[in-house]
Parts: C-alpha cells; sequence; structure tokens
C-alpha cells in the first residue's frame, strides 16, 4: 500500500460508477492507493460469510466492498480468527479491520477506530427444555452460558453474571451454535441478528428479558499511524450512508435499521 499525503487541503475526485457521477471528498490528505486489505473472521452470518459457491458474503462484506468502489480502490478480504485479529493488523497483515469489531476502551489503546458504521442490540436466549422464563441473575444462578471470547458480549457476561454463573467462551460462531444445541450450554449471549438467522425459526430458542445496547457501535479498526487512511473511509461510508446505498445492503440481510447516523 503506498500513501502519497498532500498538503493543505484539496479535493479528491472519485468516480463511482454509473448512476452516482463523481462524489467530491473534502480533506487535507490524499492517499495514492490500488488494493486496500481488509481483515474479517469468517463465518458471523448475516455480517460475513460464504454463500453457496464459497464465495464471501453478507452485510459488512458489501458495504465494504461499495465503499472501497466508491473510492475507486478495491476491497481485498483477509480472512483470519477472531482471536489474534488485532495482532494481525498491527503486524501488517492487512490494512484495517471490517468485522463487527464494537468500539470500546481497551481496544481504541492498540487501534484507532472509524466513526460508527453500525449498531444492534444483543440477545440473551436459551433453549426451550433449559426451563429459564427470565433474565434474572436468580434464574441464572450456577446456568452455564455461552459466549465468544474477547468481545463486548463477553465483557458484559462477565460483570453482570460472572458471580452466579458459569460464562463459558468459544472462539467461533459454529462452537457456540452448537453448545446451544446440544444443551452444553443452558443459555447464549450475541447479537440479535445472528439470533435471528440461526434460531428465531421454529420458536425453540426464546429470548430472555429485553435486547441490550452495548458499547458505542462497530466501526473500522486502523493502526494509530494510518489515519489517512481511517479518514478516506470514513468519507466513503459517509457517502453510502447518505445516498441510500448503505440502506439497499442492509435490507438484503437485516430486518431493521442498524444505522448509526
Amino acid at each position: 500500500m503506498n500513501l502519497k499525503i498532500i498538503l493543505p487541503l484539496l479535493i479528491v475526485v472519485v468516480a463511482v460508477g454509473a448512476g452516482y457521477g463523481y462524489m467530491q471528498f473534502q480533506g487535507s490528505t490524499e492517499i495514492d492507493l490500488d488494493v486496500v486489505r481488509i481483515g474479517v473472521d469468517v463465518p458471523y452470518p448475516p455480517y460475513e460469510f460464504r454463500d453457496d459457491n464459497g464465495e464471501l458474503t453478507g452485510f459488512e462484506i458489501d458495504l465494504g466492498n461499495a465503499t472501497c468502489r466508491r473510492l475507486n480502490i478495491q476491497c481485498e478480504w483477509v480472512v483470519t480468527p477472531w482471536d489474534g485479529i488485532i495482532d494481525g493488523l498491527l503486524a501488517g497483515n492487512y490494512d484495517t479491520i471490517m468485522s463487527s469489531m464494537s468500539i470500546n476502551s481497551e481496544r481504541k489503546v492498540r487501534v484507532d477506530f472509524s466513526d460508527p458504521y453500525y449498531s444492534t442490540p444483543s440477545v440473551l436466549f436459551t433453549h426451550s427444555a433449559s426451563g429459564i422464563s427470565s433474565d434474572s441473575k436468580n434464574a441464572l444462578q450456577e446456568r452455564r452460558i455461552g459466549v465468544i471470547a474477547n468481545t463486548i458480549q463477553h465483557e458484559y457476561l462477565m460483570e453482570t453474571y460472572g458471580d452466579v454463573a458459569s460464562i463459558r467462551t468459544y472462539e467461533t460462531n459454529e462452537e457456540v451454535n452448537t453448545a446451544l444445541r446440544s444443551q452444553e450450554v443452558d443459555a447464549v449471549f450475541h447479537d440479535y441478528p445472528h439470533w435471528e438467522s440461526e434460531f428465531m425459526i421454529g420458536g425453540n430458542f426464546p429470548i430472555l428479558g429485553k435486547a441490550r445496547q452495548l458499547g458505542e457501535g462497530v466501526g473500522m479498526a486502523f493502526r494509530p499511524e494510518d489515519d489517512n487512511l481511517r479518514r478516506l473511509f470514513n468519507q466513503g461510508l459517509d457517502s453510502v450512508k447518505s445516498d441510500g446505498t448503505y440502506n439497499r445492503i442492509r435490507k438484503d440481510y437485516l430486518f431493521f435499521d442498524v444505522m448509526v447516523d
């Protein structure tokens, strides 16, 4: 990735394809590059997963590709495990992360974030045979709750139920799904769209209590020294939000509004 910085103020004019004409981005930095490598953990439906042909798809994949087209650059998706995804960014394995990463103070110590581009509620849900009907601490006393390790949901569970329940962590969505379906755990704490896409049909996995809105939303993560790249993607994301592209993509995968203005 080659970066070309031009100061003080310029207009970056980007061709964005038929039907959109040209977008003018105001800024103090021009980035001269052809490809941006984006780290992503797969699968995590409906945000990123492989279709029947093995091609990457999902809400964030489509949104990232649309943003790159708007900026006249090519996205190259680098599939990497969630555990260590920030280490991979800092090691230079990719240029940014776009993988449902919640913005929080702990991660801000290591990386810089774009403006948040979506925010979804998290839900605690169970299997019908568990006998659990409430999200109270009494109802979850000595129960086993599954969650993806090192996520904002994991942090919330430890703070809220860690003194009464057994919090079991997993590395992948498939492991969490299998743990709940096999009744290895009594409940799972996850994003609402994950419950919607994986567990809603059939009514055998009821939600406990109300949805929780956690953190500051989801953003793209960048190395601190790549602030010009971060600002450019902020401009690209703003553009696809403002002209309706964002919502057209969102409706392909999600039934409710998740956009952060």
